[in-house]
């Protein structure tokens, strides 16, 4: 009796499906190992076979996008160690996550570390806000010695610095400041009573808005000696883009303060946009050859559709890259190991965080950088035959970023201020 041919091709296909299910795998620490690479930082210069995967993956991009969590000592130093491999390959251009003003302020602050750091400790020690939740400092993501080392040393190098984003809400009463000292000097004299009337009711809105009552934006709108003042300092054609910057950081914020926190995001995401084309523009930057590199929070900085629900910053590069027969090379960092209290504490010990990420963060190390390779798990999952079994946090991974760096224990910056 003949077996029908119905059968002997369900057979066949059960055994091949079989197959493919024996050759996959789950991203085990053998399997990770084959592209995970480890480097440290010594005197300041990055060491080790991760040090070399990286620079020539940075020879090779037009863009190299650094997707950091904000507030890590760590990825300054790693960045400060960075910039001289940049600089052998030709960049010369940094995008920053501040306002446009605040990076001109900062491009032409200092041409050195030492002098850098001084004078930004000087900045917020002026302006800085304290209050029982957390300190409050003019410029984000400036807050430590570190961060004013990289800056520095970008300067050195002969670097622009840019930046691209709405101004900080802590930012005013400096920004008002910097646009008074704008005034010709005899408008300083007549205008510096109001001055100081306009400043002291900010820092009431500022108290209020701390202790939980209505948010200092929202009181700055609606305040019309506030807002005459402003416009009245926008007068000056010197201040005319800066108080436009400061208007429109306020309406972004007031978004926040109504509940539309999907519009919010999605003005910001066009502003660093818009900023980024307007200033690359007026510096002359060819967009088709020249090379860029940007330091800004990892969701501004992932590839396709961001966490945040949108195509930000580091797709739109990434495109404009491949548009131009270039590559742009997306960083992505995270931490396994940090101290608190005295103590080193584990992420892995978080029950989620066991059952999710313990295959990736499995490569971290408490004194070592590692960086994992993430495009050959794109191949090895998406690709028949498949080779990776991955889980959910995993596959977002790896289509948000084309390398992950893992940072050795996280401990606190030296406060600059």
């Amino acid at each position: 009796m003949k077996t029908p041919t119905l059968v002997i091709f369900t057979i066949l296909l059960s055994f091949l499906s079989l197959s493919t299910v024996w050759t996959q795998d789950s991203l085990s620490f053998q399997n990770l190992s084959e592209i995970s690479y480890a480097f440290t930082i010594e005197e300041g210069k990055l060491i080790g076979p991760g040090a070399e995967f990286l620079q020539q993956k940075v020879k090779k991009s037009q863009f190299t996008l650094l997707g950091e969590f904000h507030g890590s000592k760590n990825i300054s130093q790693f960045t400060k160690a960075l910039l001289p491999t940049l600089a052998n390959e030709g960049y010369q251009n940094m995008i920053l996550e501040v306002g446009p003003y605040t990076g001109e302020f900062l491009d032409t602050l200092s041409d050195n570390s030492t002098d850098m750091v001084a004078k930004l400790k000087r900045l917020n020690q002026k302006y800085i806000m304290i209050d029982e939740e957390k300190t409050r400092l003019p410029i984000p993501f400036f807050e430590h010695v570190e961060d004013g080392e990289f800056l520095g040393t970008a300067k050195s190098l002969g670097w622009k610095i840019i930046g691209i984003d709405q101004e900080f809400m802590h930012a005013y009463i400096w920004l008002v400041d910097c646009m008074f000292e704008n005034l010709p000097v005899l408008d300083q004299y007549a205008y510096k009573n109001e001055l100081e009337e306009v400043k002291k009711s900010i820092r009431a809105m500022y108290s209020v808005h701390t202790g939980r009552g209505t948010p200092v934006y929202s009181s700055m709108l609606s305040s019309k000696n506030v807002q005459n003042f402003l416009n009245v300092l926008g007068a000056c054609p010197q201040n005319t883009e800066l108080r436009k910057s400061i208007q429109k950081s306020l309406e972004l914020y007031q978004l926040n303060a109504a509940g539309r926190w999907y519009d919010n995001n999605k003005q910001r995401v066009a502003l660093m946009k818009e900023n980024l084309r307007t200033n690359l523009n007026a510096s002359g930057f060819d967009i088709a050859k020249e090379k860029l590199f940007v330091k800004m929070g990892a969701y501004h900085l992932s590839l396709g559709f961001s966490p945040m629900s949108f195509y930000e910053v580091g797709n739109m590069l990434n495109e404009i890259a491949e548009f131009n027969g270039n590559k742009a090379l997306n960083m992505g960092f995270k931490n396994r190991y940090w101290e608190e209290d005295g103590k080193v504490l584990d992420e892995l010990d978080d029950a989620w965080n066991l059952s999710n990420k313990k295959n990736i963060f499995g490569m971290g190390r408490k004194e070592e950088w590692i960086v994992i390779n993430l495009e050959p798990i794109r191949a090895g999952y998406y690709y028949h035959p498949q080779k990776y079994i991955i889980n959910e946090w995993e596959e977002k991974l790896i289509q948000q970023y084309d390398v992950l760096i893992i940072t050795p224990t996280e401990s606190e910056g030296q406060k600059n201020y």
